[in-house]
């Protein structure tokens, strides 16, 4: 197994190759496109909530305005997870390793539950960590952990899916322990820069 700064470096370029870029930013402008029509319509009630002197709709308004952060991030993610990842999986494949075989251990409805349950925990831990950003650098240092933790998760899942079988799965997942986190983490501080989480 290459080392993790390997597969990084090799990565970028096939990123600005032009299927994989419009693999990238479709998911990106899918998100912004259904996000925009959800905020058209539900702003008016939201801002009213926030304008009006009662405690518990501003809080009720308060709420909603912060969970659109991590719902607008695991929207993007599940369209990554669900549109892109089963198309760039078999080009690295194609392009890499032509002669390995696709095992289709688990189904595209394994890799969709395991999707949906963790980016149901980022939503979740993504909420409980907020105020950690009130303090200088320690947010930072929060979701690169978070974003490690459901990189690991999610991508890994998503990567060997319909190319290794169960056994090779678990093999593979205990043989590779450190590279795998350690891959999870350069993704993770990547994703401190505005937007690139998305890439």
């Amino acid at each position: 197994m290459k080392k993790p700064f390997e597969i990084a470096i090799g990565a970028f370029s096939d990123l600005i190759k032009p299927k994989i870029l419009i693999l990238s930013f479709a998911p990106l402008l899918l998100c912004f496109v259904l996000w925009f029509f959800v905020l058209y319509y539900t702003w008016p009630l939201l801002d009213s909530y926030l304008t009006l002197n009662n405690w518990k709709l501003f809080i009720i308004g308060l709420l909603c305005l912060v969970a659109l952060f991590p719902a607008m991030g695991v929207t993007a993610l599940s369209l990554i997870s669900l549109l892109a990842m089963p198309v760039i999986v078999p080009y690295v494949r194609k392009r890499y390793f032509p002669d390995l075989e696709a095992k289709k251990g688990f189904s595209f409805f394994s890799s969709f539950k395991n999707s949906m349950f963790y980016l149901l925990i980022y939503f979740i831990l993504f909420l409980i960590t907020l105020p950690t950003w009130l303090i200088p650098f320690v947010g930072a240092v929060v979701s690169v952990g978070v974003n490690t933790f459901i990189n690991k998760k999610i991508l890994y899942f998503d990567c060997l899916a319909d190319m290794a079988s169960p056994e090779e799965f678990k093999k593979l997942k205990s043989k590779y322990r450190k590279e795998i986190w350690l891959m999870a983490f350069i993704l993770a501080l990547f994703m401190l820069i505005p937007g690139y989480f998305l890439i």
